[in-house]
C-alpha cells in the first residue's frame, strides 16, 4: 500500500526517478490541458508549459551567447526527464548465457505493457512539440531553420530510446504506472482547488 512515509521515502531514496515522474506527470497534463478545466495556477502551467520548461536552458545557452527556441529547450527537458525516470537504476548487461524461455518471456511482456504505456506519453508530447511549432510559425516566431526544429523532435524521440535502453521494462513499468498516478493526484489537488476558487467567488459575487 502507498503511503506518505513509503513515498516520502522513495523521494529521498531516488530523487532523480521522482523528477523525471513528476515531470513526465505535468508534461502529460500539460497535453491534454487544453480539452481540461483547471485551475488558474495550473492552467498558467499548462498554457505556458513549453516556456517554463525551456527559461533555464535559454538562460545557460544565452550565457554562451546563444539564442535557441523553446521548443528545444522543451526537448532537452523532456530528455533530462527521461534520463531521471532510470537515472539510479540503469539496467545491468544480461549474463552471457541466455535467458530461461520464462524469464525472456516475462521480459517481452513487460517490454510490451511498458511501450503500451508510454504510447499516450509520447502521442501527448508531439502534439505539444506540434502544436507549439505551429503556434511559433503563425507569430513569426519559429526558429529560423529546419535545423533546430529536427534537432527538437529528435530529442523528443531520442527520449523514450534511451530510457528503453537503460532501464529493465519491469521498471519502466512501474515509473509509467507512477507518471498516472501523479498526475491523477495532480488533478484531483486541481480539482479542490478549483472547488475553493468557486467558494471564494460565490461570497465576492454577492457582495
Amino acid at each position: 500500500m502507498l503511503t506518505p512515509r513509503r513515498l516520502l521515502a522513495f523521494v529521498r531514496k531516488d530523487v532523480l526517478a521522482a523528477v523525471g515522474i513528476l515531470g513526465l506527470a505535468i508534461n502529460l497534463i500539460g497535453s491534454i490541458g487544453p480539452f481540461l478545466t483547471v485551475a488558474n495556477v495550473a492552467r498558467y502551467i499548462v498554457d505556458h508549459w513549453v516556456e517554463v520548461t525551456s527559461i533555464v536552458w535559454i538562460e545557460l545557452f544565452g550565457l554562451f551567447g546563444l539564442r535557441i527556441p523553446p521548443l528545444l529547450g522543451f526537448s532537452l527537458t523532456l530528455l533530462v526527464f527521461h534520463l531521471g525516470l532510470v537515472g539510479s537504476a540503469y539496467r545491468r548487461a544480461r549474463d552471457a548465457e541466455p535467458l530461461a524461455e520464462i524469464e525472456r518471456r516475462s521480459w517481452e511482456r513487460d517490454r510490451l505493457l511498458a511501450l503500451v504505456l508510454y504510447i499516450p506519453i509520447m502521442i501527448g508530447t508531439l502534439l505539444t512539440a506540434f502544436a507549439t511549432l505551429a503556434r511559433d510559425t503563425v507569430t513569426g516566431e519559429a526558429p529560423a531553420g529546419p535545423p533546430l526544429i529536427i534537432l527538437s523532435f529528435f530529442i523528443v524521440v531520442l527520449s523514450p530510446v534511451v530510457a528503453f535502453s537503460l532501464a529493465r521494462p519491469r521498471l519502466l513499468v512501474r515509473r509509467f504506472l507512477s507518471v498516472y498516478v501523479v498526475a491523477g493526484l495532480i488533478l484531483l489537488l486541481d480539482f479542490g482547488a478549483r472547488v475553493l476558487e468557486g467558494a471564494e467567488a460565490g461570497p465576492a459575487k454577492n457582495g
